[in-house]
């Protein structure tokens, strides 16, 4: 399965706009932590043009998640990049296991 066109793209200019704000934040600890969300931005971008991601990312989006709702910054950039490597992680999953299935010789239920 590949990741849709362009996906990496758009996740890497939300990192950019996290890196962005964190310039113009006059809380030193609001910044930290939208560079910290641009960061995290980053890697997904990077891991979805290469077209693997990561459980660590994965978590990674979800904690950043968190703690910009905690702190009362916009999110959804980040909810949306976490729900698109879930479902890319869930569907490679998938695709692994029907392959093993078939090695092993078991039917496929999908």
């Amino acid at each position: 399965m590949s990741v849709p066109p362009g996906a990496w793209l758009i996740v890497g200019e939300a990192a950019e706009k996290y890196r962005m704000m964190a310039g113009r934040s006059r809380n030193p600890h609001i910044a930290a932590i939208l560079r910290m969300a641009a960061n995290v931005l980053e890697q997904a971008a990077w891991e979805l043009a290469n077209g693997r991601i990561s459980h660590s990312t994965l978590e990674n989006l979800e904690v950043m998640e968190n703690l910009l709702k905690t702190k009362g910054q916009p999110f959804s950039p980040v909810r949306s990049a976490r729900e698109l490597a879930r479902r890319y992680l869930s569907k490679r999953l998938l695709e692994i296991s029907e392959i093993a299935a078939d090695d092993i010789g078991l039917p496929s239920y999908v």
